[in-house]
């Protein structure tokens, strides 16, 4: 099978190319709010994500509605009156994970427009190029990385072309195999 190497460069190279910024429509709400993203103290950047929601279980509590009426001696009378009251309580709490995450001064709107077209490419992203890290691009984003999170993974971002390997990724790629 004889395969059109023109076109898959191409499509590949579209992928970085710079598309026309559709600037006349109002910027959608953006969904990536730097309170979400903790600066690690070695300069990274890290998202949280929940992994599990909070359970909750019901007990029943005994409220007093009357005290009991004693003597003089501390002897009961009267018993107290009771009645049950059922109160929610968290069993086991929501459970996070975190994850690196580009930096909110990387996510410049030339980062995000670029994202967008990576994604677009993949199929993921059919909304205009803005260059807003908007729902749009958010959903794209998940559907793309193995987190369930909006906000771009730094693996994720490697993945797409858009974030340089690290060290490590640079030098497993440079050792020669014994193939």
């Amino acid at each position: 099978m004889k395969v059109n190497v023109s076109i898959f460069a191409a499509l590949a190279l579209s992928a970085c190319a710079r598309l026309p910024v559709v600037e006349d429509v109002l910027p959608p709400r953006t969904i990536l709010p730097s309170a979400n993203i903790e600066l690690g103290a070695d300069g990274r950047c890290f998202a949280a994500q929940r992994t599990s929601d909070p359970v909750f279980e019901t007990v029943t509590e005994q409220v007093e509605v009357v005290p009991p009426v004693r003597d003089a001696n501390g002897t009961i009378i009267t018993p107290g009156v009771f009645r049950e009251e059922p109160r929610a309580r968290v069993a086991t709490p929501a459970q996070q994970s975190r994850f690196e995450t580009p930096c909110p001064q990387v996510l410049t709107e030339e980062f995000t427009a670029s994202l967008q077209r990576a994604l677009a490419v993949r199929g993921l992203y059919d909304g205009p190029i803005t260059g807003v890290y908007d729902q749009r691009t958010g959903t794209a984003v998940r559907s793309f990385q193995d987190i369930n999170s909006p906000i771009l993974s730094i693996e994720a971002g490697r993945r797409l072309g858009l974030i340089p390997l690290s060290a490590a990724q640079l030098e497993e790629l440079s050792t020669p195999t014994n193939d």
